[in-house]
């Protein structure tokens, strides 16, 4: 959503007026008061239901992970109990290709009444949630307009798709493949991407796909407040969950260190801003670290920013082969604008590792790398316990290039060249 918001926001600067469809707040995540600020006054909004609540959408998630055996970074998913495997069931031939779904017939219908009204240029359409390209797709056909598609995630390219069924599989590439040949343009989120596409569906032209990385606004920076934090302090922001930001390692390694070196304890903290998926609360006190670790749960923008910047040290987590290696993600770039060292627990090979190390930001780690991981965390708190911590100056010029403002000009001339 956020990065959503900032085109919307800088769009009007390059002569085009935004309309907004999405879906109302009772039925989506919560929504950030202080991103939605951003939007200019003047911008249509359009709000729609969903055929199911957030509410529920939430409850069905809830009961079938909880019939999951799995633990972090790869152990392959398997469903106990009947109630769950006939959850699974429902989810694997229902609700495809996410558990937005719902939102589909209500959002085609407001937006051909849109189309209509306002006499739109352009249709655009952002995912994940992939649920809005197949709006998208049926708009297309029935109103020839052109169309845009910006994928900000990958969709099958994910390996977590390894653990669908054959069929739901099948089905998601057929709709992935008809929702790129019928896009006038195709944006993504990192070459390697568009990379993927080019050799999964060799007949989707290269032409078509053009890349505009995720990026940070430096509005978001001003007149932030800092913290103040007693003790050591290593601060995560963004999703906490097995299936790709897995903590496990990071605590067996904290354990591990605490253990060896026990006066560190009352004198480090770990804080996780963001949402924490319950099923990964439990390593907390599996590991003995209930008296360091905090989580504080969703915040608004600025808060988390606030953190951010408040921190000593700046954690990151991608398990090992799950899709997100050729991500860039807005939080890294938020994190290199604070000059706060990085402890990036990525594989070497990702995107993100690559811009750490161009930068001098940061370490990275392996993800199973424990003994690794304990003995960086040891040497971040000491150069901290020495007052030696500090960080490179990330060259303002690599930075810009991931400015949203000169982003959202790209995306500019891309709806301009269709329009």
């Amino acid at each position: 959503m956020q990065r959503t918001v900032k085109f919307v926001k800088y769009l009007t600067r390059f002569g085009w007026e935004p309309i907004v469809l999405t879906v109302s707040g009772e039925y989506f995540d919560v929504i950030d008061e202080d991103i939605v600020k951003d939007v200019p006054g003047d911008t249509k909004i359009y709000r729609t239901k969903s055929l199911v609540s957030k509410k529920r959408t939430d409850v069905f998630r809830r009961e079938t992970l909880r019939g999951q055996v799995n633990s972090a970074l790869g152990r392959k998913r398997q469903i106990t109990g009947m109630k769950n495997k006939f959850l699974w069931f429902i989810r694997d031939l229902i609700l495809i290709p996410d558990t937005q779904v719902g939102w589909m017939p209500m959002a085609f219908v407001s937006a051909m009444k849109i189309i209509k009204k306002h006499k739109i240029d352009v249709i655009y359409t952002t995912g994940g949630p992939f649920s809005t390209f197949l709006t998208g797709y049926a708009l297309k056909k029935l109103t020839r307009k052109p169309w845009l598609v910006d994928f900000r995630d990958a969709w099958t390219q994910f390996s977590y798709r390894a653990w669908e069924n054959r069929f739901r599989k099948r089905v998601e590439h057929f709709m992935e493949h008809r929702i790129l040949l019928n896009a006038n343009t195709i944006v993504t989120a990192t070459k390697s991407m568009s990379d993927y596409f080019g050799k999964v569906y060799p007949d989707i032209p290269a032409s078509k796909f053009s890349v505009i990385q995720n990026g940070f606004d430096p509005c978001d920076f001003k007149n932030i407040p800092k913290k103040e934090f007693l003790k050591f302090t290593v601060c995560y922001t963004g999703q906490v969950r097995f299936d790709m930001y897995s903590p496990e390692y990071f605590f067996e390694a904290m354990a591990l260190l605490l253990r060896e070196f026990v006066e560190i304890r009352k004198n480090i903290q770990v804080i996780f801003v963001g949402t924490f998926a319950e099923d990964c609360k439990s390593l907390i006190s599996e590991y003995g670290l209930k008296d360091v670790v905090k989580i504080m749960g969703y915040v608004p923008h600025r808060e988390a920013i606030s953190y951010q910047k408040s921190a000593d040290v700046l954690l990151m987590f991608l398990n090992v082969g799950h899709g997100g290696e050729e991500m860039l993600t807005g939080k890294l770039l938020e994190y290199l604008n604070h000059e706060i060292p990085i402890l990036a627990l990525i594989p070497k090979e990702s995107e993100a590792a690559k811009l750490i190390c161009r930068t001098e930001a940061g370490v990275v780690v392996h993800p199973k790398n424990i003994q690794n991981i304990k003995e960086n965390l040891y040497n971040y708190y000491m150069l901290h316990k020495e007052g030696r911590l500090s960080m490179k100056k990330v060259e303002r010029g690599v930075l810009e290039r991931y400015n949203r403002i000169e982003l959202t000009g790209k995306l500019a001339e891309l709806l301009q060249d269709i329009g």
